[in-house]
Parts: C-alpha cells; structure tokens; sequence
C-alpha cells in the first residue's frame, strides 16, 4: 500500500522515528535528523507517486536529492512568458523565414536594434535566448573581460562602452593608454583563477529542508500563473511618505516585480 503523501510529509517535518499519534514533546524528543539515504528513498516516492506536483513539491524533491541551488533546480527556473519570439514572428514576420528584417519591423523602429541582441540586423529566436548572458561565474578570462566592458548588460560592447573603460583607464586625461596603466586596470583578468569544484551532492540535507517548511527558502504557496492577475500588496516608500498600493497602478502603466535575494 502507498502511503499518502500529505501523511509522507507529517512524517518528514515531525521525524521518522516518532509515532504520528506520539504527543509534540514526545515527537521533539525522539525525532532525529534525515538521513541522506533517506531522504534520496523519499525524493524517489514523490518523483514516482506526485506527477503533478505544485512548485514547492519540485524544490522539495530536488532538496532531498541534495542537488546544489543553482539555475533549473527546484523553482529556479525560466520564467514563463506572453509576448516572446512567437509572439513576435506570427505579427511581423511577413515571409515566414524566422527572421524579421528592418522592413518589417518598421512599427517597431526605435526598439529594432535593442531586441537585435547579436547585431546581425535581422531579429530571430537566438536574439531571444539570454542564456550566454550572465556575469556571474564566467568560465574564461575574455568572458569575464567582456561582461566588465558591458556596462548596461544587454550582451554587447558598443563604441560607447569602449571609451568608457578608455576613460577610466586613462585616469590623467593624455588620450592614450600605457602598458602599466592597462594591466593595473585588467590585473584581476591576470590572476589564475580558482578551479571550481563540481557540484557535489549535499550530504545532510537538513539544513535546507527546515529552511524550506520554515519559509526562509521560498513560499509553500504558489505565485500566479501566467495571465492571472498579481495579488494586491501595500509597500512603503522608502524616501518618502506614504505607500503604493499594486492595483493602483492597473490600468495605468507596465509594471515590473523585480524580488531577489541578497546576502
């Protein structure tokens, strides 16, 4: 007999070790921590029995498995999207060749060169794929070197950019640069740089576990999908008085949630 899954997590929050009938200080007493076997033998039942997980069930499982928190594990994935590369070519491109050319997007000018991501002066699905674009952990010196020269992140170095870092190496304004003024400015890209270990499995996966149903590591709840409406909130200003209601600016501007987390 499968055993349910609401009664698997009873079991997993309060202790394996403790009768579901035992009393909250018996259970505190005699529960002890999960053990990697364990908890990889429960990961394999809800990957096995839970199709349809919610979000938080996928972050569970990946947790049991000690899979590190990174970029596709858990609920850290690509988010969802109305208006993308599909969305695009069924308007605006005319012919049907993947590509929409200048002519055809001439309603859409002004912002033709911003969504030209690589340049090429036509727009196609790779213009829409972000996935190189990241300045965080980057594999070779010229990466790192190039993520540096970009300064507004949008996976180009233009003519700007570049007489930016000019100006900034050239500190006393001779219009040149010297050898000595050009490696104190890219002296980090000579320093070897640090091999990173691979990914290993999370021996005790504990620790992130009582994050989790704690609610330190996400919500157990949910967000909205897509085309449903955000729920309301309320925030303060920060350098004023008053606050801003969300659903006092439906209807009247684009609106972007940006959360994150930093420590």
């Amino acid at each position: 007999m499968r055993i349910p899954i609401a009664t698997m997590l009873l079991i997993l929050i309060t202790g394996a070790s403790a009768p579901l009938w035992a009393q909250p200080e018996s259970i505190e007493k005699k529960s002890r921590p999960l053990s990697p076997s364990n908890a990889k033998k429960f990961a394999d039942l809800l990957e096995r029995d839970w199709k349809d997980k919610p979000e938080w069930a996928d972050m569970l499982s990946d947790l049991l498995q000690g899979k590190p928190m990174q970029a596709n594990t858990g609920w850290f994935k690509a988010s969802q999207k109305r208006i993308g590369w599909q969305w695009l070519a069924e308007k605006f491109d005319a012919n049907g060749d993947a590509k929409i050319t200048g002519k055809e997007a001439a309603r859409f000018s002004k912002v033709f060169e911003a969504l030209d991501k690589n340049g090429d002066g036509v727009i196609t699905e790779i213009d829409f794929n972000w996935a190189d674009v990241s300045h965080v952990g980057p594999s070779k010196p010229s990466e790192a070197m190039f993520y540096r020269l970009d300064r507004d992140s949008n996976g180009r170095v233009d003519q700007k950019e570049f007489m930016q870092m000019m100006a900034m190496l050239d500190a006393t304004n001779k219009g040149f640069v010297t050898p000595d003024e050009f490696s104190k400015g890219f002296r980090p890209f000579d320093e070897p740089q640090p091999e990173r270990p691979a990914p290993t499995r999370q021996e005790d996966p504990n620790r992130y576990l009582n994050l989790l149903f704690s609610g330190e590591l996400g919500n157990l709840t949910d967000g909205p999908e897509l085309n449903q409406i955000a729920p309301n909130f309320d925030l303060p200003f920060l350098k004023a008085q008053g606050s801003q209601k969300l659903s006092n600016l439906r209807d009247q501007k684009i609106v972007v949630l940006n959360f994150g987390s930093f420590t």
